[in-house]
């Protein structure tokens, strides 16, 4: 297994902690390649250590954006994500 293969692993396994759904979910394998390239990680704890910080400032990001009061992802009225019932994922 590479260490590509490595971190889309973790990242799946660690979906619901912090903004690891953001590598899974938004990332394509040559972006995630890109990202792994510019750590110079060789294993995945380097590359664990490498995307902590932007990890935690994607938190940091995400919690000002709910902290507005105003916030909507758009016209459904989801706050936070949309929802399994929500118009736009059920179409």
């Amino acid at each position: 297994m590479n260490l590509l293969e490595k971190v889309q692993g973790y990242a799946l396994s660690h979906y619901n902690d912090g903004f690891w759904s953001t590598i899974v979910e938004c990332y394509t394998d040559e972006e995630l390649q890109d990202e792994i390239d510019l750590s110079r990680a060789t294993t995945l704890q380097g590359f664990i250590v490498y995307a902590a910080p932007l990890i935690e400032a994607m938190e940091d990001q995400h919690q000002d954006t709910l902290d507005d009061e105003d916030y909507t992802l758009g016209s459904c009225g989801c706050t936070d994500y949309h929802m399994a019932d929500c118009p736009i994922r059920t179409g």
